[in-house]
């Protein structure tokens, strides 16, 4: 396994209409997972996970009109209950049509940390990705976590309803 040091970060920063447990479960539940986790256009379709530190996770995605499917895998380094992840992250080989081969990021190993904030019943979402190679790398995961973190948005707003309404 390549490891590698840089500058290249991606960090941003999402509100998610949903109290933090339940966004912090969502990250963590394989059929969740299996709901949101890739980018839009992208289907989850192999999930293997033991949510512990140390524990291991392993997600396969396909584009949703077909093709091979592109795996990536790695250990959870810090679970937090409701606060914060920290995960490696590494793609496995990637056929050669894949929309990521080009990057070259087969087997490197980079790490997510995720931290979630409460701030009166939303979740304050803050996401780092580090350790990659090039900026152009940096910034293919900047886009496809963007775009996954939309489907997490989504998925949550979709499976608990918040009604502010209701409580006023």
């Amino acid at each position: 396994m390549k490891s590698a040091s840089s500058k290249a970060i991606v960090r941003m920063s999402r509100v998610i209409a949903a109290g933090r447990e339940i966004v912090f479960r969502a990250m963590l539940e394989s059929d969740a997972i299996r709901e949101w986790f890739g980018p839009e256009g992208w289907k989850t379709t192999h999930v293997e996970m033991d949510a512990q530190v140390g524990g291991y996770y392993r997600f396969g995605m396909q584009p949703a009109e077909g093709g091979e499917a592109i795996f990536v895998h790695g250990e959870f380094r810090e679970i937090e209950p409701f606060d914060r992840l920290v995960y490696t992250f590494i793609w496995e080989a990637q056929p050669e049509d894949a929309a990521i081969h080009e990057l070259k990021t087969d087997g490197m190993e980079t790490i997510v940390t995720i931290e979630l904030q409460e701030v009166a019943g939303e979740t304050h979402l803050h996401l780092e990705h580090t350790g990659f190679l090039t900026d152009e790398s940096a910034r293919h995961h900047d886009e496809g976590w963007s775009s996954t973190l939309k489907c997490l948005t989504a998925y949550v707003r979709q499976v608990h309803v918040v009604d502010k309404g209701a409580s006023r």
